[in-house]
């Protein structure tokens, strides 16, 4: 399989406050990932880099996978977002919901990657990048402006749709969501659930402030324009 690439996008705490978990890739090159709060695993698309995402060359790999969380006690989770199904230990989780993933679990995200959670607490003085694994952390401060919106009536729609209809039409929903983030020069952080969570760094358009608001009025009319769409 070809490796992936990974952008950070958040400060990761200060050392100590939440030990840096490690990944590590089962069979292939045994690569490792090491992440601090959070790290998300979705398909590579050309020219194109998310914030805070180990990106994976599989077609069968969806655009936001799936996400790998710690609480602060130092346990961790995946939340499925994917289409076409997330695994730990060969059971494939409940879409749209957190599984603990324990100690020496392996999961499975599409037809090839494969990521056991190393046993221990990576021991690291700051969140710099060291040889032979990649931290998903950066340490210096960057003004951003943040969007984020969610599906309205979602928990009714979950109780009464079928989950793979439901799963599909979110699917589509999200993805022109995310088109019109990108039109705006802003960054698709995380689809989580059927929250939507966007950012403009400074620097990245001409006023980053004004293109997140621009960006927020054009998914309020598309959000019209999906109600009244009956697909």
């Amino acid at each position: 399989m070809s490796k992936a690439s990974t952008v950070t996008s958040y400060r990761p705490p200060p050392p100590g406050e939440i030990p840096v978990k490690r990944l590590v890739e089962v069979g292939g090159s045994g690569s490792t990932y090491d992440f601090f709060d959070r790290l998300e695993i979705g398909r590579y698309h050309e020219g194109r880099f998310q914030a805070g995402v180990l990106m994976v060359r599989d077609p069968t790999v969806s655009s936001h996978h799936c996400v790998i969380s710690q609480d602060r006690d130092g346990t961790c989770f995946v939340l499925d977002t994917s289409r076409n199904g997330t695994r730990i230990d060969g059971r494939r989780l409940s879409p749209n919901s957190k599984t603990e993933l324990k100690v020496g679990q392996v999961l499975s995200v599409g037809q090839r990657l494969e990521l056991r959670l190393d046993g221990e607490d990576v021991m690291r003085s700051s969140p710099e990048e060291t040889t032979g694994s990649q931290t998903m952390g950066v340490s210096n401060t960057t003004i951003v402006t943040v969007l984020v919106g969610d599906i309205r009536n979602f928990t009714t729609l979950v109780q009464t749709a079928p989950a793979t209809v439901l799963q599909e039409s979110v699917a589509r929903v999200f993805a022109r969501l995310e088109r019109a983030v990108v039109a705006h020069g802003g960054t698709l952080k995380e689809f989580q659930g059927d929250a939507l969570f966007a950012f403009w760094e400074q620097g990245s358009t001409r006023n980053h402030a004004a293109a997140a608001c621009g960006a927020a009025l054009d998914l309020h009319r598309l959000a019209d324009e999906l109600a009244r769409d009956p697909s």
